[in-house]
Order: structure tokens, then sequence, then C-alpha cells
């Protein structure tokens, strides 16, 4: 191969003229070679128009003019042991061109090119790859300093590679084109009219004939398969046809409609073959892909615009011939595709009429406003156009076409009936629209009941991609050890330093970026589906903004055609023809007289679902700097690596692909679907603002030695399990898991957001602050809080939802929950522990202090389900709760001292202050294991209580002021019937005793937060009482306070009054 490239290249030397060594040339004719093997200092300089590829041997070359440069197949037009290139005319190049340094050496080509100097194309620079919309074209470009501000392209199906350490792409466009289509001159004739591809004999003004030669035998000549070249981007998805099928009954298909919303139904039982792959139409297939499936049932849907013909021909004296044809289409895609559908006169093969009487049919689907071409700033068309040849070509000889552009070991099949094509055919541009409305009866005329019907199915795929592998339109992913990464339509960028600031890069099969350090990227686009991304910065901070859009403007989808034809006929007269404007009077001599007239039915019904937009895709994600900041929203499928200290997510961010299984209804994820230490083995600073889903396993830090410093979610985190091991956990957001959210932190804090599990929630923390906090948890609560544990008391609002219960692991040091609900649930025939391991003061308010105290508990039983409260073996536990909800039970409910859906084992007592059942009755049940602490004015068991005495509010528990059982202030009634219950503010010595010691104890009720003083006299002659001391009730309940003290023995009398000072 080698030496064929020697004799190519020297051959081109010969015929193009001499060569100067040392000094500039100025090109001003066609056939000019400068330099020679010692090219060093030379320069070639072109300022004409060059329409042959000339042979350049200089080390610094520069174009100004134009260059049009043919080469063989598989030899890429290159210039010899340059070095320096500048660009500011226009290469043409069909199909390859390359930028290295290709030394000569000994009257040959060195072959293994060096890396050049300088590449740089000015902003009127253009270098192009012309090709075919199937084959691929290439510019590749390798040199240390790479600038370009003009333009680099190449067809649909090329491929630019540009590879340097210093790449500036400032203002530059490098652009895949996209596919030719709708009135692209490759679908004109000579004289620019759309070109018929479907069957027709005409080879004039550029045409070949029948279907432009796209359909062919693989055996020319001989026996052979009938094979088909489709158009670009068209992959067939299933196919199946019946030709002379029977149907019992008249009317094989029914079309029920007006207007633009006609329903059909095809007649049953055709079976359609389907290749699995990604995109199939009629179910969804497991990798590996390529196997057939076998389909059948129901054809047909409803909401179709349509379009109708008829005719009625009368053949000779007394043969009848009357048609129906209807075009039945719908797009249930993207509103700006537009659709429409034609019929086409006849074409009748040579010496052959197979049915003259049909017409054929064409749908054609279009985007008139076109897709942004990013790089010209101009629209793009779109066009997919579906010819149908079932009535008027292939009625009687229908048959299967083998597609020619798929892989040779699986064959995909198309009937012959149906022609595709991306250009406007001649059969759509001249079509006859529709001229009638049916009457509902058009379509059942026919009297016959055994009927004879022909019909074909087909399924398409659409796309801009030309992959190369039949089963995928993705590049391959940079992973390790695959060294696969061409790819039709691929535009490929390396270099240590990478600029793309203002830079457009537009390519259809994908764009893959590699750099040390990117400098920055404002207001670049890069447009294309499929990313491959390995970018980092060495200034320690890298920033991922205007690399990945959200979508990209592609015309993609799927079709699904379908055509049927029937014939049938019904008796009448010929005056009956004659009111239905069939005929005229002249046309029959007896009115009166039966005829028979025979009837052709043909239906075209087309289901598609085109878009004008597709999800972009990041196959695999390489980021590195110390610290990164994504700011574009991305889908990562195949790879994720971000070797950073400090990570902060400001977009979306969904990682792995979607596979479906058996008929589509289960699905597996694969590709990228964790989050482990492979991700980001040295992370430290976690931080998301927007929301990362995850379809596998989060880890964030449990599965490495070095747990993360922080880990912040202000945002939303999906994944089957989060797990996080930070010293410093916050979660203002939604955590989001379908098994088990697990926390490992020093200092955690969970405020404003929610977390939902179907699975346990566990927390273990030093210290825990939750407020404003929403958890919905599937399963088990467990908290393992070993210093404080807090949620700020009242108004945190913090509501957990729970469905097997709770684990409080030990008590903390200090800290309550009384600003939080907890909602159990215990489904039916479910026994669920509630295990609560705060310490047992008795029936005190003590227990509701930095005792994990709860504000609100709600029990919800289900069908012979239990609530069963326990502590640790050693016993001694309890739970305070200032509200417990038995949910649905009324003291109705209190048998025998117990309630049918609570147990309390030994060991453990739960306190409450209030419930919605009669507290008095709650205490002392399960043999004082459930008791009442009355005192205890809690926020949800409290209510305000006026003082009139001295004009003051207290709180006090509500249970307790409404208690019949109970007397505070000993006036003999009841508080429960008491206007005043704890009096009217007036202290009120309750008790005055003295004992052999002399020591004097005096006790009154005090109000919550009151000062009151004691103060004394030694007769009651004195005019003065002296103050003798003071006492502040700083505890929120309503008490008994005791003053004590030992009378002296000098003196004989005492006398105390007691005041409530303001």
């Amino acid at each position: 191969m080698l030496n064929l490239l020697k004799l190519v290249r020297w051959s081109m030397s010969l015929l193009l003229g001499m060569a100067i060594s040392g000094g500039v040339v100025s090109v001003s004719g066609q056939s000019t070679k400068t330099g020679d093997d010692n090219s060093k200092g030379s320069v070639w300089l072109n300022n004409s128009i060059l329409e042959e590829a000339p042979y350049v041997n200089a080390e610094k070359v520069e174009n100004r003019g134009l260059i049009n440069a043919a080469t063989p197949d598989n030899v890429p037009f290159y210039f010899f042991n340059t070095k320096y290139f500048t660009n500011s005319g226009t290469i043409n190049i069909r199909k390859d061109f390359e930028f290295s340094t290709f030394k000569t050496e000994n009257q040959g080509v060195d072959f293994d090119p060096k890396k050049a100097k300088v590449f740089h194309n000015h902003s009127t620079g253009k270098i192009i790859s012309i090709s075919d919309e199937f084959s691929t074209g290439s510019v590749r470009i390798n040199a240390e300093r790479i600038i370009n501000k003009g333009l680099i392209s190449a067809e649909n199906a090329g491929v630019l590679d540009l590879e340097g350490d210093d790449v500036n792409l400032v203002r530059g466009g490098i652009e895949i084109k996209s596919g030719p289509n709708f009135d692209h001159p490759n679908g004109l004739d000579d004289f620019g009219q759309p070109l018929a591809w479907g069957y027709n004999l005409n080879y004039l003004n550029g045409s070949l004939g029948p279907y432009q030669q796209r359909r062919f035998s693989s055996n020319p000549g001989g026996a052979g398969t009938l094979l088909v070249k489709q158009d670009w981007g068209v992959r067939d998805v299933f196919w199946g046809l019946r030709v002379g099928a029977n149907y019992n009954g008249s009317t094989p298909a029914g079309v029920f409609g007006f207007g633009d919303f006609y329903s059909f139904i095809a007649p049953g039982e055709l079976v359609w073959e389907e290749i699995a792959s990604p995109y199939s139409l009629t179910g969804k297939y497991t990798p590996p892909y390529g196997q057939y499936a076998l389909w059948d049932g129901l054809i047909g849907g409803s909401g179709y615009q349509s379009s109708f013909r008829t005719s009625f021909i009368l053949v000779g004296d007394n043969e009848y011939r009357e048609t129906y044809q209807g075009i039945l289409l719908k797009n249930t895609g993207s509103d700006k595709v537009m659709y429409d559908g034609k019929f086409v006169p006849m074409y009748a093969p040579a010496g052959s009429s197979p049915e003259r009487f049909y017409l054929g049919a064409v749908a054609g689907f279009t985007v008139p406003e076109g897709i942004t071409n990013v790089i010209h700033g101009v629209n793009d068309t779109g066009s997919i156009y579906i010819i149908d040849e079932q009535p008027n070509v292939a009625y009687a000889a229908n048959g299967y076409l083998l597609n020619s552009r798929e892989t040779a070991s699986k064959n995909f099949g198309v009937p012959q009936n149906f022609v595709v094509t991306r250009y406007t055919p001649d059969e759509f541009q001249n079509g006859i629209p529709g001229n009638y409305v049916p009457e509902s009866q058009d379509f059942f005329r026919g009297e016959q009941r055994s009927t004879t019907f022909n019909d074909s199915y087909y399924g398409f795929r659409i796309t801009n991609v030309v992959s190369r592998l039949p089963f995928s339109e993705l590049p391959t992913p940079d992973l390790e050890n695959n060294e696969s990464k061409t790819q039709a339509g691929l535009v490929r960028v390396k270099a240590k330093n990478l600029d793309l600031r203002n830079a457009r890069i537009r390519a259809e099969g994908g764009i893959r970026i590699e750099t040390e350090h990117l400098i920055g990227s404002t207001n670049a686009v890069l447009d294309s589906q499929n990313l491959s991304l390995n970018l980092g910065s060495t200034n320690g901070v890298l920033v991922v903004t205007n690399i990945v859009q959200e979508s990209v403007e592609r015309f993609t989808g799927g079709v699904k055609s379908y055509s049927v034809a029937w014939g049938n006929n019904y008796k009448t007269t010929g005056e009956d023809l004659i009111d239905r404007d069939k005929i005229d009077e002249d046309d029959v001599e007896d009115p009166a007289a039966e005829v028979t007239v025979n009837l052709h039915y043909h239906f075209l019904v087309i289901d598609a679902y085109l878009n004008t937009e597709v999800l972009v895709t990041v196959t695999d994600l390489t980021l590195n700097s110390d610290k990164v900041l994504i700011k574009d929203a991305m889908r990562v499928s195949e790879l994720l690596s971000v070797n950073a200290n400090s990570l902060s997510i400001h977009r979306n961010l969904k990682l792995g692909k979607e596979t479906f299984l058996g008929s589509g209804v289960y699905s597996k994820v694969e590709g990228q679907a964790v989050w482990d230490n492979k991700v980001a083995p040295n992370l430290e600073n976690f931080t998301n603002f927007a929301i990362l889903q995850i379809p596998g396993q989060a880890k964030f830090g449990n599965d490495r030695n070095n747990s993360y410093q922080s880990w912040v979610n202000k945002g939303t985190t999906l994944a089957q399990d989060i797990f996080i091991d930070s010293d410093y956990v916050q979660n203002n957001g939604d955590l989001i898991a379908e098994g088990t959210v697990s926390i490992d932190a020093k200092q955690m804090v969970l405020q404003d957001g929610n977390i939902n599990t179907g699975e346990s929630l566990v927390l273990n923390a030093e210290n825990l602050k939750m407020r404003f906090q929403t958890n919905t948890i599937g399963s088990q609560l467990v908290l393992n809080v070993s210093n404080v544990l807090s949620d700020g008391g009242v108004g945190a609002n913090n509501i957990m939802t729970l469905e097997r219960g709770v684990v409080l692991q030990q008590k903390p040091k200090a800290g309550n929950l009384l600003g939080t609900e907890i909602i159990a649930t215990a489904n039916d025939f479910v026994i669920q522990e509630m295990d609560w391991n705060a310490k047992d003061y008795g029936v005190t308010i003590k227990g509701f202090e930095n005792n994990a105290a709860l504000g609100r508990l709600i029990l919800k039983n289900g069908k012979l389900s239990k609530f069963e409260f326990l502590g640790s073996e050693e016993g001694n536990n309890a739970m305070y709760v200032d509200y417990v909800e038995f949910d649905q039970l009324t003291k109705d409910d209190i048998k025998d001292g117990s309630l049918a859906v609570l147990d309390i084992k030994p060991g453990f007592t739960l306190y409450f202050a209030a419930s919605n059942l009669p507290a008095e009755e709650l205490d002392g049940m399960y043999n004082g294991r459930l008791r009442w602490v009355k005192e205890y004015p809690g926020h949800n068991s409290s209510m305000p209580v006026y003082i009139s005495g001295i004009d003051k509010t207290i709180r006090v528990n509500r249970s307790f002021r409404e208690s019949i059982a109970y007397d505070t202030d000993d006036d003999g009634i009841a508080n429960g019937y008491d206007l005043s219950p704890f009096g009217n503010g007036v202290p009120k010595i309750s008790s005055v005793s003295l004992d052999v010691d002399r020591k004097i104890r005096i006790k009154w009720t005090g109000l919550p937060s009151t000062l009151y003083r004691l103060e004394y006299k030694e007769t009651l002659s004195d005019s003065n009482w002296k103050i003798l001391t003071e006492y502040y009730n700083d505890q929120y309940i309503v008490r008994e306070i005791t003053h004590q003290e030992i009378l002296s023995n000098k003196k004989i009398s005492k006398f105390y009054r007691v005041l409530y000072i303001e």
C-alpha cells in the first residue's frame, strides 16, 4: 500500500510542473509544483483558481484563492514537508484532506506524518470536504497550534478531526452538514424539476428511470434477490404483506368519521416481522439486538387527517367501474411537522395493466419552518415522502425488497409497493389532491360476502445519523481499552489548551472534545445529539457551561405505513346511477334495467411520530480540576468521571441509559447507572443545586476509606438507594430513593427539605438539626444521634410518615423533637415496633427536657394490626409525647384497661401530655406503663387560660384544665367546672405547717413565669411589712411553691403575706 501511494503522488508531480526551492512561489495557473526534498524556508502561495489537486512541497503554504481538489478513494489531499499553513480562501476537497507534516525522504514519502507547527484558517477561509450522503469524507488536522476563525465543513457522513497543543476555535465554525432532502439538487433533474422516485419509464433530463436505479438485483442477469438502496438515515424496522387474502365479508377494512377526524381498522391476522433494536415500533426488546420477532394485532387508529378521491368510469357499453381511494395521515410528534397526501396518476408496466382504474398515493411529512442551522444562522429543511404503489403498480405482484444499506448478517425487508425518499418526488409535486367528501355508505357498497384483498404493513425510522452499526445511533463511548472512535458525522477536537469562546460546532453523528485545559466556552454552541467530553482546567476551576444543550433541532422519528386494496361489486339500475350523477342519460338505453358496478377500494394509512427536537446525550463525561462547576443540564449515559476535590451541580444531571425489557412494561438501566468511588474517587465537597438522577445506587463517600468533608443538597437527588458519609451533611432540597437513604455525619442539618424513601431512612450523627422537613419513609426510621438532637421547638413543622416503625438507638445528650410530628401506619396484619431509647424520668415534666421528647405522634392502624412500644433490654426507657393520637379510635375502644391496637412492653413507659382519647382513662393503663403528665403544657397539649385578678394569660395542659377529677385551687370545684381553676392570680396561701423543730412551711399555687414576694411582720402592730424573700416560677407549669424556714426561739410570733409582683 505504501508503494502504491508513493506512485500516485509522484505521478502527479510529473504532471504538475517544476520544483523551486528556497523561494516564494505565487501560483497563477493550475499546474505548479514547488519545493524539493529539502524544502526548508520555501513558501507556496495561491491567489488563483485551481481546478486540479496541486502538488505542493513547501515549508509554508498559504491559500488565498480557490482550490478544487479531487483525489482517489482512500488517498487524502495533503502537502509535503509543510509545517505552516494559512488559508483565507476556499479549498473544496473530494473527499479527504489531511494536514500534518508529510516528509519526503530518498524520493519517497514518510506516511507516518509528524505534527505540523501552525494551522490557521482565517475568518474568510473555508475548507470543505465534499462527498455523497453515504460516504465518509474527512478533514484531519494535526498541528501544534490550530486557529480556526473560518469554516471547516464535511457532508453528513463525514469526519472532522482536529488535534493540537493550542487550539483556538474562537468565532469559528466546524460543521458536519445535515443530509440532503426536500428540494436538494440530488433530487432534481437537469432542469431543476423533482425526479420521480417510484415506477416510471422516464429516462429524460437526467432521470435514471424506474426508482432512479435504487432497486436492483443481487445477481444481475441471473436469479437473485431484489435489493433496494434506501435514502440516508432511513432504517427499516418491520414489514409484512398479504397478496390474495380472503375476508369473510364485503368490506375488509373499516373507515369512519368526518372532517379531519377519521378512524380506520384494518383486516385482522396480518403477521409482520420486526427486527429487535432500540428503535423498534411494535415491541420493546432486550439486548443483544438483531433477533426477529413476529407480531399480529390490531392495525388502525383514530384522529386521521384525510383526503379522498372517487371516480366512475364506463368502459365500453356496459362495464361500470367505481373507485374509492383514501389517504389517512397523522403525526403524534412535533406540531412543527406538516403533512399532506396526494394521489398519483397510474403507471402501467410495459405490456401490462394490473389495475387500470386506480391511482397511486403519496404522503409527505415536512418541516416548513426548517431546522435551525447554528453555523450559518439559516434553516435546514426536513422532509420524508412515502409513495404507495399497491393499487397502480404492485397490485398482483407485491413482494419484499432487501435493504442493501444494512449489514449483510441481517436482512431488512421492505414491501415493494412502498417507496421512501427524502427528496420531494415528482409524484408529490404533481400529485392530485382529494376531490370529494365521502358519504357514510360509500365504503360499504359491496354486496359480495367473500372478498379478496391485498395489504402491506411497513415501519421505518428516520434519523439524522448515518450509523455504521445497524442497531445504534450513538457514537462509540470513550471507554477504557476502546479504540473504535470513528463515527460517521463525527467532529473530534483534542487539545492541551482549548478555547471555545463563541465557537460553533455542529455534527450529526457526535462531537468529541478532549482537553487538558479549557480556556473558556462563553457563548459557545455545540450542536449535536451525541457528545463525548473530556475536559480539564489547570488553573483550579473548571466551569462546564455552553457546552451541552438539553436538546438540538433534528428531524427524526418513526413511521408506520399500511396499504390495503380490494374489489367488490353491487347491482343497481341506470336510473340510480343517473340520480347519483355517475352517468348521463345518454349512457344507458334502459334506465330501469339492472346493471353491475365493479368496485375498487384503496386506502393508505400512515401513523407517524416525527419530531424536530432530539434530546442530547453525553456518552462519556470526564472532568479534571480542583474545583468543578457543572452549569449545563445533561444526560450522561456510559461514563462519568470527576477528578476533583469540589463539585457543584447547577443544572440537571441524569445518569445511565434505559433499556426496555419484554413488552416494555419493565426496563433496566445500563451504562453509568450508579454513583460510587469510581465516579469521584477524590471528591471532598459536593453540592447539588439541581436535579441529580441516578438510576442505581448512589454512594457518596461510604464506599471508600475517607468520607466526604461536606455533602450539600439544595436541589433534588434521586437514586435507587442513597448512602452518604460526610463530616457535614445538609439537605435543603429533596432526597428521593426507591430503597434506603442512609446518612452518616458529624454535623447534619435537615431543613426546608424532603426525604422520600421506599425503604428505611437511617440518620447517624453527632449533632442533628431538623426543621421544616418532611420525610416520607416506606419502612423504618432509624435515629442514632449521640450529642444534640434538635428541631428548634415549636414551629419546626417537621412531619415524618413511617410504614414500619421507628428506632431511637440512644438518648442524645441534649435536645428534643417537640416541633416534630410522626405519623406511623401499621398496615393490615402488621406489628409495627416503636423502639425508643429515651430515659424514663417518671410522671414529670423533666421527661420533656433534653430527652428526645416528641411533639406529636399519630398512630394509624390497619386490620388486626398493632403498635408495639419497647426499649432496650436493660429497661428504664420511655417516650415522652406532647400529643398522642389514636387515629379513628374513640373512648369506646378502651376495654379492660387496654387498647387492641397498642402494646407496651415491660421496662418501657409511654408518657403523654394530651390525647384524642380521655387522658384520665388512659392514665395508668398497661400496669402503669401508659401515663399522663398532666402538668405539662406543650404546644400541642395546652390551652390559654385568662387569670382575671392579675390580667394575665397563661398556658396550661388542656386535659388538666378540663379534668373533672382534679381541683387545683382547692375550692371544692373540679377544674372542668371551675371558671377559675387556678385562682384569680392573687396569691393564696394554701397551707401552713410547723413541725417540732420549729420549721415552718408555707405553700401557695404559683403561676408560670410569675414573681412572688414573701413579706413578714413580727407583730400586727408593726407599721411596715418587711421583705423576707422572692420566688420566681421560671417553669412553664402551674406548680406549688413552698417556702420553709426555722423560726427563732426568741420570737413569740411572726406574720406572713405573699404578694404578686407585676
